[in-house]
C-alpha cells in the first residue's frame, strides 16, 4: 500500500512538473521566419516527447487508481504528441504507426482487443519494431488465439533489446507462453517459460526504482500466482512419479528376493529400465512455425518472381537457408527446386483452365508469367512435372 501512495504521489508530481515546463516552452511561431529548421525541429521534438511522458505518466496513474478518466488524459497527450511530431521538416515517415501503436496500449487497458489489433495491423514499417510483436503476442493471447500469440512471441525474443522496458514485456512473453503451454498440456516447455518468467521477475521486484515498480498493461502480480501454480503442479507430479516409482522399485525387489529364495541355482538380474524422458526441443516449435509461414508463402505469390531465391525465402521466415531446405525436404518430400517447380506450374496450370486469353500467350510469354526467363527451361521443367509439353497440354484444354 505505502508503494502505490509513493508511485501515485511520484507521477502527480511529474504530470505537474511537466505541465509547468509546457506552459513556458516557447512555440515555433515564436521564432522569426528565418529561423532554421534544425532549431524548429528541436523544438518540436521536445514538445512532442513531454506530451508522450504526460501521457505514460497518466496512463501509470490509471494502473494505480484504476480510474478511467487517466486514460483519456493519456489519449489526449498522444494525439498532442502526434500533432507536434507532425510539424517536423521534413516530416518524419513513421511518425503515424508509432501513435497507432501507444493508442492500442490503451485499448489493450481498456480490454478492446480487436480494435487494438486493427490500428497495430496499420504499422507500416518494413521491419516491425518489438513492440509491434509484443502487443501482437498480447492482443492475440487475450482474443484467444493461441497459435497467433505463440508466432508473435517466439518473434518478439528473437529481438537482442535489453532496455527496462523490454525486460518487462519479456516477463509477460515468457508468461504468455507458459501458459499457451500449459493449456496444451505440454508441461516440460510451461515449466520452462515459467521458471524464467519467475527468474526474470524477481530480478525486477528487487529493483529499487519507482520506473520498474510500475506496472502498465499487465499484473506482474497475477504474473507471479499464475506460474507458482504451474511449477507447484509440476513439481507436485514429479513428486508423484518418484513416489510411483520407489514403489514400483520396491515391489520389483520383493519379486526378485521370492524369486532367489525360491531357484538358488539361478542368477537372476534384473535391469531397471528409466522410463524415455520427454524431451520437447524448441526447434521442433521453430519447425512448426517454418510450415505454418511456408503456407502463407504459397499463397502470396512471391514465388512467380524470377528473381526470387531461396536466401529470400529463408530470411522473410526468419531462418538460414540450410534449416529451410531440411524442413521442405523431410516435410514436402522434395527439394526447394521441386517444390517452387511444383507451385509455379500448379498456379499455371489454374489461370490456362480460368482464363482462355493465357491460351493465346506463346511458350516464352507464359513461361515469364510463372517467373521462368528461359522458353526451354521452362518447357523441360513444365514436361518433367505434367509429362506434357506446355504445348501439348494447351491443345488438350482446347480439345
Amino acid at each position: 500500500m505505502a508503494l502505490l501512495k509513493n508511485n501515485l504521489g511520484f507521477h502527480q508530481e511529474a504530470i505537474a512538473l511537466l505541465k509547468e515546463v509546457m506552459n513556458t516552452y516557447p512555440s515555433i511561431k515564436d521564432f522569426p521566419e528565418n529561423t532554421n529548421n534544425n532549431n524548429n525541429n528541436i523544438i518540436v521534438a521536445n514538445k512532442a516527447s513531454a506530451y508522450n511522458i504526460l501521457g505514460e505518466s497518466y496512463f501509470a496513474l490509471n494502473s494505480i487508481n484504476n480510474n478511467d478518466k487517466y486514460l483519456d488524459s493519456t489519449l489526449n497527450n498522444y494525439e498532442k504528441a502526434f500533432l507536434e511530431a507532425e510539424k517536423f521538416i521534413p516530416k518524419h515517415q513513421n511518425s503515424l504507426s508509432f501513435y497507432h501503436l501507444r493508442i492500442a496500449t490503451v485499448l489493450i487497458k481498456r480490454k478492446q482487443y480487436k480494435k487494438a489489433l486493427k490500428l497495430v495491423n496499420t504499422f507500416d514499417l518494413v521491419k516491425k519494431s518489438q513492440d509491434y510483436y509484443f502487443l501482437k503476442s498480447l492482443i492475440f493471447k487475450n482474443l484467444k488465439r493461441g497459435d497467433s500469440s505463440l508466432y508473435y512471441s517466439y518473434k518478439f525474443l528473437n529481438f537482442n533489446n535489453t532496455s527496462p522496458n523490454t525486460e518487462k514485456n519479456k516477463i509477460v512473453v515468457y508468461n504468455i507462453l507458459a501458459n499457451l503451454y500449459n493449456d496444451n498440456s505440454k508441461i516440460d516447455s510451461a515449466f520452462r517459460y515459467s521458471k524464467l518468467a519467475l527468474g526474470m521477475l524477481e530480478k525486477l521486484n528487487k529493483s529499487k526504482t519507482e520506473a520498474n515498480k510500475t506496472h502498465f498493461l499487465y499484473d506482474f502480480n497475477q504474473i507471479q500466482k499464475l506460474n507458482d501454480s504451474i511449477l507447484k503442479n509440476e513439481l507436485k507430479k514429479r513428486n508423484n512419479l518418484v513416489v510411483l516409482f520407489t514403489t514400483f522399485l520396491i515391489s520389483l525387489i520383493i519379486i526378485v528376493v521370492y524369486f532367489l529364495k525360491k531357484i538358488k541355482n539361478k542368477k537372476i538380474t534384473t535391469e531397471n529400465v528409466l522410463p524415455p524422458k520427454k524431451d520437447y526441443s524448441i526447434h521442433i516449435e521453430i519447425e512448426e512455425m517454418v510450415l505454418k509461414e511456408l503456407k502463407k508463402f504459397e499463397l502470396s505469390k512471391d514465388y512467380l518472381d524470377s528473381t526470387f531465391s531461396i536466401h529470400q525465402l529463408a530470411k522473410n521466415l526468419n531462418t538460414n537457408t540450410s534449416y529451410l531446405s531440411s524442413v521442405i525436404n523431410e516435410k514436402k518430400g522434395k527439394t526447394y527446386k521441386q517444390y517452387l517447380t511444383e507451385l509455379r506450374i500448379n498456379y499455371l496450370i489454374t489461370i490456362l483452365q480460368k482464363d482462355s486469353k493465357y491460351k493465346k500467350y506463346t511458350i516464352q510469354a507464359l513461361g515469364e508469367e510463372i517467373g521462368y526467363t528461359n522458353a526451354s527451361s521452362f518447357s523441360r521443367s513444365f514436361k518433367n512435372y505434367l509429362g506434357k509439353t506446355p504445348s501439348e497440354y494447351i491443345n488438350s484444354l482446347k480439345k
